[in-house]
């Protein structure tokens, strides 16, 4: 599917090119910093995912490192919906946002005895991983050099994360020796500040190429935690304020909490083709 709909895409872009001659910009060579104030672009990534995470114990100590792919059953690939898009308030200023949203569920008879928070798992329990995170980024750009083919600059901004995991099954809870059926869940939600770098370069009128990573690695709020975000970008514009786009986009996340809402750690990271439309004016 994911390469039947990038496939699809790549086709549409190739036979609009015929358009892009005939469009009523097709001759503006103007730079993207002195035509563009808003660009909005909207549509999936073909995301490839690996989640660990261990919730500790008061009674039992530190958990068990699950891996809630090949432990849980969790899918591996998902496909989600994406915005993003900036707004040029200046010729060298801009805010980026962006936000998605994603669910993982599985489940799996356990080939190895698990500790979640107050709850041992044993061998051959049938168990249900659910794994939820949603992120909303906001950062400020501000452009060191501009030309007539692009731009380079720097960010500073702040990403907001809320992540969740939880078990449900028949487990052993700290201090019986009985086994009762529930759920634990471990959550953690906070603001990440980053900085990064980021370029566009104008190929042509119709295409152009862009780039940006940011990151920052921080203790903040009994969490400690580390945070990578980087995308690649190509935009086609067969006409004036609409076009398609296709990239590549990396996030990563890892979180040591010592928060009563989860004392424990997680390590999330996903990857994946993008597919987009766009607009801009």
């Amino acid at each position: 599917m994911r390469k039947g709909i990038i496939g699809l895409v790549a086709v549409m872009a190739l036979a609009l090119g015929s358009a892009a001659s005939a469009a009523d910009w097709g001759t503006d060579t103007t730079a993207i910093y002195k035509r563009d104030s808003f660009n909005l672009n909207f549509g999936a990534m073909f995301a490839s995912f690996g989640t660990s995470a261990a919730l500790d114990s008061t009674y039992y100590g530190t958990g068990t490192e699950i891996d809630f792919n090949r432990d849980l059953g969790l899918n591996n690939n998902q496909t989600l919906w994406r915005v993003d898009g900036t707004w040029r308030f200046t010729p060298r200023q801009q805010l980026y946002f962006s936000y998605i949203n994603l669910k993982q569920s599985g489940s799996r008879n356990l080939d190895r005895t698990i500790q979640w928070g107050d709850e041992i798992y044993y061998v051959g329990a049938d168990v249900k991983g659910d794994f939820k995170s949603w992120q909303a980024n906001l950062y400020y750009r501000f452009s060191f050099v501009q030309g007539d083919k692009g731009e380079f600059g720097g960010s500073i901004g702040v990403s907001y994360v809320d992540m969740s995991a939880s078990l449900q099954g028949w487990a052993q809870v700290a201090g019986t020796t009985t086994s009762y059926y529930g759920a634990v869940e471990g959550s953690v939600a906070a603001p990440v500040p980053v900085i990064g770098l980021f370029g566009t370069w104008q190929i042509s009128p119709q295409w152009s190429l862009s780039a940006d990573i940011n990151y920052l690695k921080l203790n903040i709020d009994n969490v400690d935690g580390e945070y990578t975000d980087a995308r690649v970008n190509l935009d086609y514009f067969p006409w004036k304020n609409y076009g398609f786009g296709v990239g590549y986009l990396y996030n990563a996340i890892d979180v040591q909490s010592a928060r009563d809402s989860w004392k424990g750690d997680v390590d999330y990271q996903v990857d994946g083709w993008l597919a987009y439309f766009k607009v801009r004016f």
